[in-house]
This record gives C-alpha cells, sequence and structure tokens, in this order.
C-alpha cells in the first residue's frame, strides 16, 4: 500500500510552542529534538521525527493530530487552516518547492504490514528512509528500529496469489513495482537499494523459488550492476531468469520512464518473454520439493467450464484447426460460424449459452469467396438476415485487412504488440466470443519452422484469449510429406502451435478404403470428411464426426448461378441397419444348400447367397459393399467360417460354410 502526505516534520516545533506553550525544561532533551510540555511532562514531542505523544490522553500523532487534538480543528482541512492563518510553514523550504513524502509499506505472507519505506523528496533531491515498529501499534524512523525486523519482498502478498507461470517483475524500486501492479503485471522489489539482495536472501529462496523472474535494469552503471547481481542471486533459485535492458530508455531512465515514452504493459510482457532463459537446476543446492495438502472441495461449487462450441472450442484458449488444401477447410469453418452466431446446432455440435459473436479474420481469400460460403450455408439452413446480423464479422487480406503479429529481421524477433493489443481491444469493445484466422502462416513473419519463436507467437495469441475472455482459432495447413490420416503434428513447419494449443481439430477426406467398405466412388468419397479433436486435453476423447459437402446453388446467374459446397453433419450407411437375426438364419440356411467360396471374383461368391437371402442387389456398387461388410462381421463373429478344401478340379480353395447357428 502507498500513502502520500505532505512532510510536516519541521513544522512541529511552531505548532508545539503555539499550542503548548513553553516546554518543561526539567523532562526535555533539546539536543535530541524532545521535549516535554506540563507540570509532569506528560505530553512529549519530537520535532525530529515529527510526532507528539499525550500519554494522559492516550493520543499521539504528527503535525495535523496536534492540531485537532489541541487546536480544535476538526479534521485535517481545518488543520491546515490553522497553520495557513497562523503562517507556520518548513522554514527550509525554498519559495514554491513544497517537500512530500511517500510511504511504501513491505507486508508479510499474511498481509500485516511489518515495515514502511519513506520516499522523502524535495525538487529532484529524494531520500529513502526506512520505519521500522515503534512498539505502540504504528512506525518511526529512528537509530535502530530496524533491529530484528525481517525484510521481505515489496507486494509479497500479491506475488505468493499470483499464477506461478506469470513473469515477476523484478524493479528497482517501490515506485516501478506500483505502476507494473497497476498494468496486471507482477512485480516486486527490496527495500535498502540497489543491489542489497542479501537482505531478502531468504524470502528470495522460498518465493521465487520455481517462478519466472525479469530483473529490469535502469539505464545507468549502478542499474546494470543491480540487475547483474539480481540475476545472480536469483537464478539460483528461479526456473527461468533474465537481466532486460528496455529500448530506448533516457540516461537514468527506468521502466516507468519507459512506459510514459509509449511503452505498454502488452509489450513489456512480451519483451519479457522473449528475454526469459531456462535456468538449469544448481545441483549443490538443496532441493526444495514440497506436497501441498489437497483443500477438500464441494464438487457442485466448481464452476463449469467454460465451453462455447460443443466440446470443441473452451473460452479464454486458443484452439488450432489443422487440414489438407480441398478438403473443406474454408467451408467447415463458414459453417462452424453460421452455427456460432444463431446458436443452433448446424454441425452438430452445441452453442453453449446461445448466440454467438464471430470474427472471421481470412487472409488468403477475398470476401466474395467468403460471402459465397457464408451465404450458401444461410441458404441451406433457411437463415435470414436477422438470424446472423450484427454478430458475424469478416475481414480479408485480399481487400486490404492484412495481418502481421510478429517479424524476425535483422534486429532480431519482435511481437508485435500494438497489433495484438488493438485486436484484443476490438475484442472487448465487440463482445466477439471466437476469433478465426485462417491461415495462421499469413499472420506473421516468422519461418515456420522456428519452433521457439512460433512458441512464442502462439503464447501471445493466448494472452489475447485469456485477456479477451475468448477463442481464438489458429487455422493451420499440413505439410505436403507422407499421406494417411491428418493429426495435430501433421501440421506445417514447427509444432510448438499445436503443442501450446488446448484443443486441435483436424480435417480428414475420406480414405479410399473406408468409401470402398461404403460402396462410395471417388467423387462421392471427396466429399465426405472427418472432423475430430486430436488432442482434447479438456474433455473425454470422442469419435470423429462426419460431414458431407452439399452442393448449393447461389441463383446468381443462369442454371442456378454459382454452385457452392456446403458442410453437413454425414451420417454414414450402417451394414447393418435392418438386418436382424432372421436374416443372419436366412443366410446360413441359403450357405448350406451349396458350394459357396470366399474370393468375391468367383463366379460362386458367397456374397452371392447373402444378397438373395437378405434382399440385396449385387449390381450395385452400395450393396455389394454392404454385403462384403456383413460377410466380414459374421465370419469375425463365427456365425461363417472359412475353410480350405479341394474344388471339382481338385484344387485347394477357401469356401465358407455355415459356423455357430444362429
Amino acid at each position: 500500500m502507498t500513502v502520500h502526505a505532505q512532510d510536516l516534520t519541521p513544522m512541529m516545533q511552531d505548532v508545539a510552542k503555539a499550542l503548548l506553550g513553553k516546554p518543561n525544561d526539567k523532562f526535555s532533551r533539546p539536543r535530541d529534538g524532545v521535549f516535554r510540555f506540563g507540570s509532569h511532562g506528560s505530553i512529549e514531542v519530537n520535532t525530529r521525527e515529527g510526532w507528539f505523544s499525550d500519554y494522559e490522553a492516550s493520543v499521539r500523532g504528527g503535525v495535523l493530530e496536534l492540531i485537532k487534538h489541541k487546536g480544535g480543528a476538526k479534521d485535517d482541512a481545518s488543520a491546515f487552516r490553522w497553520l495557513e492563518e497562523r503562517g507556520i510553514k518548513d522554514p527550509s523550504e525554498p519559495e514554491g518547492e513544497k517537500p512530500s513524502s511517500i510511504f511504501y509499506d513491505y507486508r508479510d505472507k499474511d498481509g500485516r504490514t511489518v515495515f514502511r519505506v519513506e520516499r522523502k523528496q524535495r525538487g529532484k533531491d529524494k531520500t529513502f528512509l526506512q520505519h521500522g515498529p515503534d512498539g505502540q501499534g504504528g512506525f518511526a524512523c529512528r537509530t535502530g528500529c530496524m533491529q530484528g525486523v525481517k525484510r521481505v519482498l515489496y507486494r509479497l502478498p500479491e506475488l505468493i496469489a499470483a499464477d506461478p507461470d506469470e513473469p515477476v517483475f523484478y524493479c528497482e524500486g517501490e515506485k516501478d513495482a506500483d505502476r507494473l501492479t497497476s498494468l496486471g503485471l507482477v512485480a516486486t522489489t527490496h527495500p535498502g537499494g540497489a543491489g542489497k539482495f542479501d537482505a531478502v536472501a531468504d524470502c528470495i529462496s522460498q518465493h521465487l523459488h520455481g517462478r519466472r523472474v525479469v530483473v529490469l535494469q535502469d539505464n545507468d552503471e549502478a542499474g546494470a550492476a543491480h540487475a547483474i547481481a539480481g540475476v545472480e542471486a536469483i537464478g539460483r533459485v528461479a526456473k527461468e531468469v533474465a537481466r532486460l535492458a528496455l529500448p530506448g530508455l533516457p540516461d537514468k531512465g527506468d521502466v516507468s520512464d519507459w512506459l510514459e515514452n509509449g511503452g505498454s504493459g502488452f509489450e513489456l510482457q512480451s519483451l519479457a518473454e522473449a528475454a526469459l532463459l531456462p535456468i538449469e537446476p544448481d545441483p549443490t543446492l538443496p532441493a526444495q520439493i514440497k506436497a501441498t495438502p489437497y483443500q477438500w472441495r464441494d464438487p457442485e461449487t466448481i464452476p463449469l467450464r467454460p465451453w462455447v462450441f460443443g466440446r470443441w472450442l473452451l473460452r479464454r484458449t486458443v484452439a488450432a484447426t489443422v487440414a489438407p488444401g480441398g478438403v473443406g477447410k474454408t467451408t467447415f469453418l463458414a459453417g462452424a460460424a453460421m452455427s456460432l452466431v444463431t446458436g443452433r446446432e448446424l454441425l452438430g455440435k452445441t452453442v453453449w449459452d446461445g448466440p454467438q459473436k464471430v470474427w472471421i479474420w481470412n487472409l488468403e481469400d477475398g470476401l466474395e469467396d467468403m460471402e459465397r460460403s457464408i451465404q450458401a450455408a444461410a441458404l441451406h439452413h433457411g437463415l435470414r438476415r436477422e438470424d446472423v446480423e450484427g454478430r458475424l464479422f469478416v475481414d480479408c487480406a485480399m481487400e486490404g485487412a492484412g495481418l502481421c503479429t510478429a517479424i524476425d529481421g535483422s534486429d532480431g524477433f519482435k511481437l508485435i504488440a500494438p497489433v495484438y493489443e488493438q485486436i484484443t481491444a476490438e475484442i472487448i469493445k465487440r463482445g466477439i466470443d471466437v476469433l478465426m484466422i485462417d491461415p495462421f502462416v499469413s499472420s506473421h513473419a516468422i519461418e515456420e519452422n522456428a519452433n521457439s519463436l512460433i512458441d512464442k507467437v502462439a503464447k501471445a495469441w493466448a494472452r489475447v484469449a485469456h485477456d479477451a475472455n475468448c477463442v481464438v482459432v489458429l487455422v493451420h495447413h499440413t505439410s505436403k510429406q507422407g499421406a494417411g490420416n491428418v493429426t495435430a503434428h501433421s501440421s506445417r513447419g514447427a509444432v510448438a502451435l499445436t503443442d501450446a494449443t488446448r484443443s486441435a481439430l483436424v480435417l480428414n477426406r475420406m480414405e479410399e478404403k473406408k468409401a470402398q467398405e461404403l460402396g462410395f466412388d471417388d467423387s462421392e468419397r471427396k466429399r465426405y470428411f472427418s472432423v475430430g479433436d486430436d488432442k482434447h486435453n479438456r474433455a473425454p476423447a470422442e469419435k470423429a464426426d462426419w460431414f458431407y459437402l452439399a452442393s448449393v446453388s447461389l441463383g446468381n446467374g443462369p442454371n442456378g448461378g454459382d454452385s457452392v459446397g456446403v458442410a453437413v453433419p454425414a451420417k454414414l450407411p450402417d451394414p447393418f441397419e435392418d438386418i436382424t437375426v432372421d436374416h443372419l438364419r436366412a443366410v446360413q440356411s441359403k450357405v448350406a444348400e451349396a458350394d459357396w467360396r470366399e474370393n468375391s471374383q468367383a463366379t460362386d461368391w458367397v456374397g452371392k447367397a447373402v444378397a438373395e437371402a437378405v434382399g440385396l442387389d449385387l449390381s450395385k456398387v452400395s450393396d455389394k459393399a454392404r454385403i462384403k461388410s456383413l460377410l466380414r462381421t459374421w465370419i469375425s463373429n463365427g456365425a461363417l467360417r472359412v475353410v480350405e478344401r479341394k474344388d471339382h478340379r481338385s484344387e485347394v480353395r477357401k469356401f465358407v460354410e455355415v459356423g455357430s447357428p444362429a
């Protein structure tokens, strides 16, 4: 806590004389600035320290309190008027220059003030005084006042309560620590001036152990020495520590000067993240591992996770969407956006808490292409203007709305903090719930294989999601190497992006084998794709959802105009739909009547018996694929069995016979 007050100490002698008269010479000690008043000296006044104590009335305080106690003033304002009316002022004060003091309270882990630091300033001159307990519930600055007082870090309760993953800014003074705290950052310092880390060594060891600490360096020799000593002292126990010299500081400037000259809390946070370096553990240090007792909690009082869209998108997190080219990524995102803004389960996913606001920022397609996808989805689902208007926001790089959040040039890596700040402010202003950046690779100028740099960019987006209470969806392409199913680690470049996200939605086109099993031809296969969360670290794993690209005509020209794909939930054919035990018995009866081959190319393939028994048409590709699926299942569960024996030509062939009776 910081208390501002004008220093009235030099006025105490004149005030005491005006109110109390002549001091009692018998009990006074003028050389020490101590004067007693009254026949028994029951009122003590310390003119050097600016306090008085009326022992008979049990009243104690400074100049203003003495005026209120003996001068009849009702409050501070009337006490100041009393001084003005009598012309009492600081005799050493130059005209127009008033001294002032600021007090900084140092509190222990329980929030109790254990000592205070006074920053006393007159003009450009300033001094720092430590005030220890006076034994009467207050604090005083006197010889030996700090004897036996344990030094603690400034703002210790806030430091303990902060997220342990947040960087701690170690400043060279309380003023700077207060300034950073006002920006929502975690900041601390120690008493006694630059370099005095030994005085708080125990507190550093206990409360900065395992933390990520940035020691801020003032722009002078003392500041550099202080920061170097800080890194050495804190590095013994911290998880990560760094010395940060802020760019563009004036001579003798500090972080407060940097902020006054246009710096921001977001940029400072970014500079800190870029500066932090991991510290290898010192094997000579004793382990300081402590087990924290679990505090039992009624499960009904634990807040629900703030899901936004099914179990895919979680508020205050970053989600990745990974897809190969041409699978339907943009179409799927347009459908997801329409589902979110209307609050309807258009893709089969719950939209929690009703309609949401969505901001799509497309960095590779033009606005007209986006309009085609959005309006096609609206047509298919029967949506109207009023269902969407005011909740959907769309920007496209092709229309001039480019985006660059980080660069890595000749001056090194740099997060462009103002961009993140403006995006955060716009999201908060508009009340946006989901921001989609498509594609992520076009939103920065970083080598996409640089894991450490991509990690910093991803974490900057995570801060946006956290500060704006929204979901940030970063859309990423897959690498061109290899084939097979797409996973979270199939994304192009560094894996740091997907590693830093809470969910990773992967889109996969239907494989040829799956299509053959379902009886789909190649053109039909390409219309199907699946979406699944390949991380699902905030919800139980779910099966991938299947979607179908339905064709919608926009009616914007001859023959229906443009035909545009719309992602709709798909239910894949179930080979056993409407198949009963009676059908299986009929199949077994038919199989028992003759010799049937396993080979589907044979004229006496067992599939013919199945087709006849269950009423399917082998000339249809879908029915033939269904029969093959039925056979695989029945052979697997023993209802039918494959045996080898000689045919009529004495050649060994595989035949299908009845297994366990149904």
